[in-house]
């Protein structure tokens, strides 16, 4: 079975981006502008991993992350923050998210964190 991951982010050029690369590393990605948009997919698409901005209109990344931790379907799917937000790490903490990336990133590391999330490789926390 194919892994599942959600990317949400509200730049596209950034979304896009992001989803490409895991596609061509043979995931089944889908995408979301943001966190309203997200939730509502999340209604009948189940991701193994999140990728998520924390800066978006509508729902933010952080209630985006609220609504997940409170529902027990979705609340343990691993999240991978991927934000410029100053403070990103300690942000993601906060969260409680499985992972970071503050960007500008390597496609690389975002790959190898989406690898470790999943379980297909060990998780190293990068900046």
């Amino acid at each position: 079975m194919t892994t599942r991951i959600l990317v949400i982010d509200d730049e596209a050029t950034i979304r896009d981006l992001v989803a490409e690369a895991l596609r061509e590393a043979d995931y089944d990605v889908k995408t979301a502008a943001n966190g309203a948009v997200a939730w509502q997919l999340l209604g009948s698409w189940m991701p193994d991993v999140i990728v998520l901005d924390l800066m978006m209109p509508q729902l933010s990344g952080h209630g985006l992350v609220e609504l997940l931790r409170g529902d027990a379907r979705l609340a343990r799917i691993p999240v991978l923050v991927v934000t410029a937000t100053y403070g990103a790490m300690d942000e993601a903490r906060r969260l409680d998210a499985q992972a970071c990336l503050t960007k500008p990133f390597a496609l690389e590391d975002l790959l190898a964190q989406v690898a470790a999330l999943a379980g297909e490789a060990e998780l190293g926390v990068r900046s």
